[in-house]
C-alpha cells in the first residue's frame, strides 16, 4: 500500500519513524508520496515471532521482568540497536517485525471472487473446513498474500470465511475472512526503476535513473551472481515454501519478483533478521517492503547485483 494525497508534517514525521524502525530510509523528498504506509492507527506497532522475554533495559545482563506470547501485538515506541523500546521495557528487535494496522474491513465488502487478499491481523490460521476447531492446515504471518477463491458469509453466528487457493490451483483450506484484507498491486509510473543489490552489506538501493530513492536491509538466503539482470517473472504468491529451520512449510510468500534464472525477492513475514543472511528465497525483505517493491520495478524493471 503506497501513501496518497497531502500529508501533514505530523504524519510524515509519524511515517518516517515508522520506516526507521523498519530499518528502511528513503534518500529523496522527490518520492516522499512514494512511501511505505505506516500504521492507519495512529502510533507504530509490531507482532511478535515467537515467544518474547521483556527487559528492563535493552540488552540480556538484567532478569526478564515479563514476557510476550507469539503473535502478540505491541506499541514501538522507538528502537537502540537490536532492541525495540516497548510500554513495559525492551525486546529484541529479532523477535518483533514492524506491521500495520488497517481499518476494520466489513465481511460484507467482499470483492468479485476469485480476489488477493492479505494478513492483517497478526496471524491468520488456516483450517481444512470452516470451523475453529477443524484440524489446522497453516499458520500464515501478517503480510502473507493468499488468492480467496470462495466466501461463505456468516449467517448464523457472524463469522464470515475465506477459501484460500495455495497458489498452484489446489485448495488450501479456509480461513476467518476478518484476519484478512483484500489487497492490489499499486504500479508506480517511474522512470528507469532500477534496484541495486549488495550481498556481502545485505543493503539495497532502489534508483529512479540515477536518482537514489530508498536504501534498505535485506536478507540473503543463497549465493547469488554478479551481473545486471531482467526480471523473469513475477507472482504476487507463492504457493509453499520449505524453509531450513521452520517447523512446517510457509504459504503466502508475498510479492515474489524473479530475476535471472533461479533468484528471487519475496517478503518474509517469519523473522525479523533483514541484514543477516537467513534461509528462504535469494533476497528477503519485509513484506511491505515487497509489495512497494512489486509496483516500482514493474516488469521492466531493472536489478543489478554488486
Amino acid at each position: 500500500m503506497l501513501l496518497t494525497g497531502d500529508m501533514n508534517s505530523e504524519s510524515l514525521y509519524s511515517r518516517r519513524h515508522f520506516l526507521k524502525l523498519s530499518g528502511i530510509a528513503f534518500l529523496s523528498t522527490s518520492f516522499a508520496r512514494a512511501a511505505i504506509i505506516h500504521s492507519e492507527a495512529g502510533g507504530n506497532y509490531g507482532r511478535t515471532l515467537e515467544a518474547t522475554p521483556i527487559f528492563p533495559s535493552p540488552g540480556t545482563l538484567s532478569p526478564a521482568i515479563g514476557q510476550l506470547w507469539p503473535d502478540t501485538i505491541v506499541e514501538i515506541y522507538d528502537s537502540k540497536k537490536d532492541w525495540y523500546r516497548i510500554q513495559d521495557g525492551f525486546v529484541s528487535r529479532f523477535a518483533v517485525q514492524p506491521m500495520k494496522i488497517y481499518p476494520l474491513h466489513s465481511n460484507t465488502d467482499v470483492p468479485s471472487i476469485p480476489f488477493w487478499a492479505e494478513v492483517a491481523a497478526p496471524v491468520a490460521p488456516v483450517r481444512q473446513w470452516c470451523a475453529a476447531d477443524a484440524p489446522p492446515v497453516s499458520r500464515i504471518g501478517h503480510g502473507g498474500v493468499c488468492r480467496v477463491i470462495d466466501y461463505l458469509p456468516g449467517e448464523r453466528n457472524g463469522v464470515a470465511w475465506y477459501q484460500l487457493d495455495s497458489g498452484s490451483g489446489v485448495i488450501l483450506g479456509w480461513t476467518q475472512a476478518a484476519f484478512w484484507q483484500p489487497t492490489s498491486v499499486e504500479h508506480e509510473l517511474v522512470a528507469d526503476p532500477i534496484l541495486q543489490i549488495d550481498p556481502r552489506s545485505q543493503v539495497m538501493m532502489v534508483f529512479s535513473g540515477d536518482t537514489p530513492v530508498l536504501e534498505a536491509p535485506f536478507s540473503l538466503g543463497k549465493p547469488i551472481m554478479t551481473g545486471s539482470f531482467q526480471i523473469t517473472r513475477r507472482q504476487v504468491s507463492v504457493n509453499a515454501l520449505h524453509v531450513a529451520g521452520q517447523n512446517e512449510t510457509i504459504y503466502g510468500v508475498p510479492w515474489q519478483i524473479g530475476f535471472g534464472d533461479r533468484y528471487e525477492i519475496a517478503g518474509a513475514y517469519w523473522h525479523n533478521r533483514f541484514g543477516e543472511a537467513m534461509p528462504g528465497p535469494a533476497v528477503q525483505v519485509m513484506p511491505m517492503l515487497a509489495h512497494w517493491l512489486y509496483g516500482w520495478l514493474g516488469d521492466h524493471g531493472i536489478i543489478n547485483i554488486m
